[in-house]
């Protein structure tokens, strides 16, 4: 995850090369790991404009830093964890990429029970990444700590079911099925020996992965989360990648 965040931040950076990249450290995804880091980053350029970090809790530390030596920067984080949010809504973080964890954990479940009544995925079906965006204003964030903190959850499970609901299932998120040669061709060489099995490729030259982008994203006819995406600076598209 950290590799496949990384390089998407390496591409953003070459489509706007007025921004420069200072400094660069691994912060071991944890606030005690980050704290040494960033205080190194922040001593040898304090007057640093932005951080953009892979994960949340090392998001809490280099906000916690910056205050500390009052220094005003946006900090960008990812993963939308209960202490970043509240940063946000309070104006402390700049943004984080949510995903629903909630949903995550509820999908997966159900597609268990699917499986074990009778639900058989087709190949497409077997990889799937699902959609998330990003929250950057406090009004977001508040409307989104909202929907997760209730007694009742934002999501209908059961309409998620194929076995239930084999007429009107719906995913709530946007999946497409992730098609390996296409997802991880930025990785450049391949391992040696390295083959995609022929039953891929077979199902890619039949239309087989456009077949069931389409369908999932024709059953995902309701977001729960949609309140939270209308308050995001940009109206909240929906972000398809790898998180």
């Amino acid at each position: 995850v950290e590799t496949e965040r990384g390089h998407g931040f390496d591409l953003a950076l070459k489509d706007y090369p007025g921004i420069e990249l200072v400094a660069r450290r691994p912060g071991g995804w944890s606030r005690t790991t980050t704290a040494p880091a960033i205080a190194d980053i922040l001593t040898a350029h304090p007057d640093i404009d932005a951080v953009i970090v892979s994960n949340d809790d090392s998001a809490v530390a280099v906000v916690n830093a910056l205050e500390q030596r009052g220094i005003k920067a946006l900090v960008s984080g990812c993963d939308a964890i209960p202490d970043m949010i509240d940063m946000i809504a309070n104006g402390r973080a700049f943004n984080t990429y949510a995903y629903g964890p909630a949903w995550l954990g509820a999908y997966s479940t159900v597609a268990v029970f699917d499986y074990v009544n009778g639900w058989r995925p087709s190949l497409p079906e077997r990889m799937m990444i699902f959609g998330g965006y990003i929250l950057d204003t406090p009004e977001a964030a508040k409307k989104y700590k909202e929907l997760n903190s209730g007694s009742a959850s934002p999501y209908d499970f059961l309409k998620m079911s194929k076995v239930l609901h084999p007429d009107d299932w719906n995913p709530q998120n946007l999946l497409i099925p992730l098609v390996p040669e296409d997802h991880w061709t930025w990785r450049g060489e391949k391992p040696a020996g390295y083959q995609l099995p022929k039953e891929y490729a077979q199902a890619k030259d039949k239309g087989e992965f456009e077949r069931v982008a389409k369908l999932y994203a024709d059953r995902f006819s309701s977001d729960p989360f949609s309140p939270v995406r209308e308050l995001t600076s940009n109206k909240g598209p929906i972000v398809i990648g790898p998180n």
